[in-house]
């Protein structure tokens, strides 16, 4: 005997489709829910500002990069006076390091940034000493220029909010 009615695939059934409507649903759900909380941590995680208005990044240890970075100031200053590197590359040296350091403590991308870059930001320390290292960095310095680097270096390291 043969039959009129022919039956339908299995993914016609309404089970089928109510299942796949019910995951799409949840997963759609479940990414909006993440996209609502990164939206509100993204507003809500401010860094927190000084009376000069400049921010500081949350949940960082300033005395503990501070110190690291002395230290290494101090290893630059070692190696200058043991010869271990030049004049040019002690200025160079102290130049990342100190711009290492803003960054870490400020999170602002001073590492990549010119001297016209800097000076529109506004922080007179940062770019004094950034001005007084171009010159050996660019030129022939003399050890005596990298002591004086050094010593303003870790006066800005020091003083630094």
């Amino acid at each position: 005997m043969e039959i009129s009615v022919a039956r339908q695939p299995f993914y016609m059934d309404s089970f089928w489709w109510f299942l796949g409507c019910g995951i799409v649903f949840v997963v759609g759900s479940v990414l909006f829910a993440i996209t609502i909380l990164k939206i509100i941590v993204l507003f809500t995680n401010k860094d927190k500002k000084n009376a000069n208005g400049f921010r500081f990044l949350k949940g960082i240890n300033k005395e503990a990069i501070r110190q690291q970075t002395l230290q290494q100031l101090g290893l630059i200053e070692k190696n200058l006076r043991e010869g271990k590197i030049s004049a040019r590359d002690g200025a160079v040296a102290i130049s990342k390091t100190v711009r290492d350091f803003i960054f870490a403590v400020t999170g602002y991308e001073i590492t990549k940034k010119s001297l016209m870059e800097i000076r529109s930001w506004q922080q007179p320390q940062v770019t004094q000493l950034i001005s007084h290292l171009y010159g050996p960095e660019f030129s022939k310095p003399s050890i005596k220029d990298d002591t004086m680097l050094l010593d303003e270096a870790r006066k800005l390291v020091m003083t630094w909010y």
